[in-house]
This record gives structure tokens, C-alpha cells and sequence, in this order.
């Protein structure tokens, strides 16, 4: 109860002593009671046991009736384990300019990495690993794309056949800005999309030749490549190909209403709400997709 009036964490410290002050003699004296006062009952197929036995007994019970129904419970559908999932995350080196990629399939992902992919410049500072400090690699590798498709990175078995995009920086805005916060959020909008963009252009040539029966079916067997790779445009007014899928974004009457400040806004509000837009937009993709392969 003392809990529910904490307001720090000297207060949360002190009320969990006090708990442990209360549990610290229970145990003892509950032994102490259970073995002095207990009587003995009769139960049936059971015959005579404490009463405190019983109590346990009789609760127990209704657990074989569960596990009982259980067997009617049928096994939901195998998918692909877990553990086969790759998780590539990019970094830029401050030092050296050159990208890194943190590869799940080939170490374990450490906080650093994640921290590395975050350390957004002008607010963050850069993230030591090892002799090397890392910045996001919002300049040049954001996010990593290109590896998605090579085996190198993912493993032969793990090859994407289409890349679902989350896009966080709008691709268009309406007005110029002319406010130094708004030319900077601007600024940032155009180098967190232009590397994404030029990926997203390379594997269009890539599937355009593809189509074209440029390569080998030798060539296409070691990539382990058999068709185009679906991915999303990268301007809505791009013309439309076979292998385009939309990507999941942010409405614009939501990207309206933030800022660069929005972005860091760590209020329950903002998050809620973002959230909240997020498991819209995310079930109006996955609705389209399943609708566009028929299932």
C-alpha cells in the first residue's frame, strides 16, 4: 500500500524496507501457526490429512479440469522460428566515414549498437565502441536496405522478398520554411530520406534488370535471387510497377502537427498518440497486403 504514495526513488527505497520488514517474520510465524493449530479433516480418496493439506488440495483441483480442456485447445499454426529473424542496425563512424553494420546473424547486439544507431548529432553524443565513436547513420545508410537482400548480411535463407518500409521523415512539405527551427527540421527530413532513397532506387534498377533477363540464371542462383524484390516507391508520384508495395507512414493531417521538436517529445501525450496513429496505419498496410495476395 505504501507504494501507492512514492513520489521518488529515496520514497520507493524506503517503502520497499518496510515490506521487507513486514515478510521477514511471516514466513516463521506461519509455519509456527499452521503446525500448532492445525486439525486433521477426512477427505474422500485421500483419507486423513491436515487442514491446511486440504486447503491446498482443493484449490489444487481445478487445475486438472484445465488441463483437461486444454486437450481440446488446437496447436496454433508452426511459423518461422524466432531466433532465424536478422536484426541489422547501421552506424556512422565519426572517425574513419565509413558505415557499419551490426549484424544480429554474426554477434550479439549489444545497448551500444542500438545507442550508436541513435546518437542523432546535434543532440546526442557520439558512442564509443571499442577505438571507435559512432554517430546515426542518418547521413549516409538510413536505414540499412541494401543488405536486406544480400546473403552476406542475412543468411541465403533469411533473403527478403519484399521490404516493409516504416517511413518517419515526411517525403514533401508544402510550404518553405523560413524559421531557423523549421529549416533545420527540413534540413534533417532530407538526409534521413536521401540514402533511404538512393537504396530504394538501386533496387529498382536491380529489379528492372531482372524483369529484362539481364543476368544469368546461374548468376541469380548464387545471389539467391528468383524474383523482383517488392518494395515501396520512393515518391508517391513515381510511376507504378509490378514489384511496388506502399510502405507504412504517418497521415498528413498528423504530420502536420509535429515538429522537430515532436520528435524528441517523450510527453504520455505525444507517444500515446503516435501510438496510437502507428496501430492504425500499420493495420491499414497489413490489410492492403493481405488483400493484394488474396488471403
Amino acid at each position: 500500500m505504501s507504494f501507492g504514495f512514492v513520489h521518488s526513488y529515496p520514497e520507493i527505497f524506503a517503502a520497499r524496507i518496510m515490506v521487507v520488514l513486514g515478510e521477514a517474520p511471516l514466513a516463521p510465524a506461519a509455519v509456527l501457526w499452521l503446525t500448532g493449530n492445525a486439525d486433521n479433516v477426512l477427505l474422500p480418496l485421500f483419507g486423513t490429512v491436515r487442514t491446511w493439506h486440504a486447503a491446498f488440495m482443493i484449490v489444487g483441483l481445478p487445475g486438472f479440469i484445465i488441463a483437461a480442456l486444454l486437450i481440446t485447445v488446437k496447436e496454433p499454426r508452426r511459423r518461422k522460428n524466432v531466433s532465424d529473424a536478422i536484426l541489422v542496425i547501421g552506424a556512422a563512424n565519426v572517425l574513419s566515414g565509413k558505415l557499419r553494420k551490426f549484424v544480429s546473424g554474426k554477434e550479439a547486439i549489444r545497448i551500444e549498437h542500438v545507442l550508436a544507431s541513435c546518437a542523432v548529432p546535434s543532440i546526442f553524443p557520439a558512442v564509443e565502441i571499442g577505438e571507435d565513436a559512432y554517430w546515426d547513420g542518418l547521413f549516409s545508410d538510413n536505414p540499412p536496405v541494401d543488405e536486406l537482400i544480400r546473403p552476406i548480411f542475412v543468411g541465403p535463407e533469411n533473403l527478403a522478398e519484399e521490404i516493409w518500409l516504416i517511413k518517419i521523415n515526411p517525403t514533401s512539405r508544402k510550404t518553405v520554411p523560413s524559421q531557423p527551427d523549421d529549416i533545420f527540421d527540413r534540413r534533417n527530413q532530407l538526409e534521413g530520406n536521401i540514402s533511404l532513397f538512393q537504396h530504394l532506387t538501386h533496387l529498382e534498377m536491380l529489379n528492372d534488370m531482372l524483369l529484362g533477363g539481364a543476368f544469368r540464371n546461374e548468376y541469380l542462383e548464387n545471389l539467391g535471387i528468383k524474383n523482383p524484390i517488392r518494395i515501396p516507391k520512393s515518391f508517391h508520384n513515381d510511376p507504378d510497377k509490378s514489384y511496388h508495395i506502399p510502405c507504412i507512414e504517418m497521415s498528413a493531417e498528423v504530420q502536420n502537427t509535429l515538429d522537430y521538436e515532436g520528435k524528441i517529445d517523450r510527453g504520455s501525450g505525444n507517444i500515446d498518440m503516435l501510438i496510437r496513429h502507428g496501430r492504425e496505419q500499420a493495420r491499414a498496410f497489413l490489410d492492403a497486403r493481405a488483400a493484394a495476395v488474396g488471403n
